[in-house]
Parts: structure tokens; C-alpha cells; sequence
């Protein structure tokens, strides 16, 4: 009996606190989520900064950038969604400040390939900038025989060199 003392002793004012105290809970989705400043969402690529360094696709852990290169004039940068971490170390790589994490949500999608984004393309064949370019030669793997679904390409560092038995 005095357990049961205690442990409604312990539970009333947590109770009370719980029913008269201030709400904790957000108004989402029935009014706009405030985000906080220091939130990580959506990565924004300024073409006319990138020079095509590569350092933000060296550096990203979750291997979500991924850059073409041609020639020293010539790269694509792609970006892969569905890959990203939103860590923020492709944004505390690049010298030039083309790429930063802004406030905002990446919208949700049921198609992958919707999710590999174009960001940057300087001096390719095609000769579109990055607002027009469409992903569709972006490489999104080879279908699965037995479920029909893309498989992921991964990407590689550069600088690596991987043995083509791997894939």
C-alpha cells in the first residue's frame, strides 16, 4: 500500500502540471511550421559561384553530390536527395560560398528519380543552365530483374580508384 502512496505521490503533480501547464505541441499542419534558424533543410547551389572545385562531393559523407567533369571547363554538379544527410559539410566545404542550407523543406515524392537534381552545368554539350536542364541522362542505376525498381548508383570519390569487379 505505501508503493502505491508513493508512486501517486510522484504521479498528481506531474498530472497537474502536465494539465494546467503551458502547451508544448506545434499547430502543424493546421498553421505554418516555424522552423528555428539553425535548421538544416534544403541545399541551394548558386551556379554563377560554383567553379567546379570539387571539394563539396569529396567531402559529403553521404556521397548525395556527385560532379561531372569534362574538362577543367566543362562539370556538371548533381545533387541526389534521397542520399543527403542535410549535415551541412558539403556548405562548410565549399571556398567560394555557393552552397548553402537554407530553412526550408525538401518537398516529399513517391518517384526517386524526381529526387536527382541538376544544379550545376558550366560549358557541356547540352548548353542549358541548370533552371532548364533536365535529369534525364542523370544515371539512376540499372532496374532490378526481379522487382523491376532502380537500384542506386553509387558514387565515387575522384580520386579513388575502384576496381570494376565492384558493381
Amino acid at each position: 500500500m505505501s508503493r502505491l502512496v508513493k508512486s501517486l505521490a510522484h504521479l498528481l503533480p506531474e498530472l497537474a502540471r502536465t494539465l494546467f501547464g503551458k502547451r508544448v505541441t506545434v499547430h502543424f499542419p493546421f498553421a505554418p511550421l516555424e522552423l528555428p534558424a539553425y535548421f538544416r533543410g534544403k541545399v541551394v547551389v548558386r551556379p554563377e559561384l560554383c567553379v567546379g572545385c570539387g571539394l563539396c562531393a569529396r567531402d559529403c559523407p553521404a556521397l548525395a553530390l556527385e560532379l561531372k567533369r569534362e574538362s577543367r571547363e566543362q562539370f556538371r554538379l548533381i545533387h541526389h536527395h534521397d542520399r543527403c544527410a542535410y549535415c551541412g559539410q558539403c556548405e562548410d566545404s565549399c571556398r567560394h560560398g555557393a552552397i548553402t542550407l537554407v530553412n526550408e523543406f525538401v518537398p516529399a515524392t513517391a518517384r526517386r528519380d524526381t529526387l536527382t537534381r541538376v544544379e550545376v552545368e558550366r560549358g557541356t554539350s547540352t548548353g542549358q543552365n541548370p533552371d532548364e536542364a533536365s535529369n534525364d541522362d542523370v544515371p539512376h542505376g540499372k532496374p532490378d530483374d526481379q522487382t523491376g525498381l532502380q537500384k542506386p548508383k553509387i558514387a565515387r570519390p575522384p580520386q579513388m580508384h575502384w576496381p570494376d569487379d565492384l558493381e
